[in-house]
């Protein structure tokens, strides 16, 4: 990447002025101080964790209850106020939820994991072959 070394000033300085700070969002700890940490020079995105915070609500994965909508739309409103994009992890391979958070503007998403994706292209594909002795 840098020539072995031999262009590491300019590879240091493409990589600084390169480089977005992205902060996770994952504990009702940090929607408590959304203000204050929004409020941080440089950050570019937020990441909302899902199960991590619905569970430090002590609601896990119930991602339709009030009190989790309210807490995402906080931390919204706070990201528009300090004009930081807003993110946020579609865990389960699902191109009806990612379509809903687009549509919500969500403008950085994580979707889905490895493990998730390789598993429901694992088990789609043995009931293609499990169909095929029929």
């Amino acid at each position: 990447v840098n020539n072995y070394g031999l262009d590491f000033d300019e590879y240091f300085k493409y990589s600084n002025d390169n480089t977005i700070f992205i902060v996770q969002i994952e504990n009702k700890m940090a929607v408590n101080n959304i203000d204050d940490i929004f409020s941080c020079n440089d950050i570019f995105s937020y990441l909302i964790g899902p199960y991590d915070l619905s569970g430090s609500i002590g609601l896990v994965g119930d991602f339709n209850s009030k009190e989790y909508l309210n807490t995402l739309k906080i931390i919204k409103k706070s990201s528009e106020k300090y004009d930081i994009k807003s993110g946020i992890h579609v865990v389960e391979p699902n191109i009806i939820e990612l379509e809903s958070k687009v549509n919500e503007g969500y403008e950085f998403i994580a979707y889905s994991t490895d493990a998730l994706l390789l598993h429901n292209r694992c088990k789609n594909d043995l009931q293609t072959i499990r169909s095929l002795k029929k």
